[in-house]
């Protein structure tokens, strides 16, 4: 993890328990649309997993046993939680959100979703492209991330947040399944344009961890199925090794045979 995907698909890893005992919902202030998207984010939750959720627990602030748990973070900042914002893929702060990493870099996005939207292969015209980004306010933006807790390594915080939006409306329109979809990466950036149409963005941010119990090998097939580059050259070198190798032992028994014979 992390991908949006795995969370649209099948509400993973809230999933893992249906019944929501390893589920917090954080809200982050106590505006009625907060709230309200809270609502929406649970009856995703009840029509993905089919489950009463009977463990429910939601709070403003973060105690005991929370710290351990999956979490869902909704509602505008609040520095209470910044140990949660350091850890998101775009950082947030007070002022707006930390430009500390270069965006065009981590689009997820395929090399034909991308001519679709008239963005260039190459990183200038990914650059050209991203300044959209940096030349509007955040305010505009519903903000979704995807993470790894900074609490337990094996927990995922999903985190919803915008200034001075409707972000009821827009966590609604964003789990809507004409737009779900569209979703991927770690962090989405997005923005309700009309009923029908939502201008919106998916990246690839932060290294890939694993939740739950998982072998060593497991690890490694992941990494490299995750990563095609990086077979092809560990299969160009295992090639490379079996060659080397069997032409040892074909010398070795060429001389031992030659030997016998004479």
């Amino acid at each position: 993890m992390a991908d949006l995907r795995d969370f649209i698909s099948s509400a993973y890893p809230y999933s893992i328990y249906p019944d929501l005992q390893d589920t917090y919902f954080l809200l982050t202030d106590q505006s009625s649309k907060s709230i309200e998207a809270l609502m929406q984010v649970s009856r995703f939750l009840g029509e993905s997993v089919k489950y009463p959720p009977y463990y429910l627990e939601i709070g403003q602030d973060l105690d005991g046993d929370q710290y351990g748990k999956n979490m869902i973070v909704i509602g505008e900042y609040n520095e209470k939680f910044d140990e949660i914002y350091r850890q998101a893929p775009l950082v947030l702060s007070k002022q707006g959100y930390i430009r500390d990493i270069d965006l065009s870099n981590k689009f997820a996005l395929s090399l034909e979703e991308l001519a679709e939207r008239e963005i260039e292969e190459n990183k200038e015209g990914r650059t050209r492209f991203i300044r959209l980004f940096e030349t509007t306010e955040k305010s505009n933006y519903l903000i979704t991330q995807f993470f790894q807790s900074p609490y337990q390594s094996e927990k995922t915080i999903l985190l919803f947040s915008g200034q001075n939006i409707n972000i009821s409306e827009e966590v609604k329109q964003v789990l809507d399944p004409k737009f779900r979809e569209k979703i991927r990466g770690d962090l989405v950036i997005s923005q309700l344009v009309s009923p029908d149409n939502r201008e919106l963005f998916n990246f690839d941010v932060q290294e890939k961890y694993f939740v739950g119990s998982i072998s060593e090998i497991s690890k490694i097939y992941s990494m490299i199925g995750e990563r095609p580059i990086l077979f092809f050259f560990i299969s160009l070198i295992l090639v490379i090794l079996a060659t080397y190798l069997l032409r040892k032992v074909l010398l070795l028994y060429k001389a031992r045979y030659h030997h016998d014979a004479d």
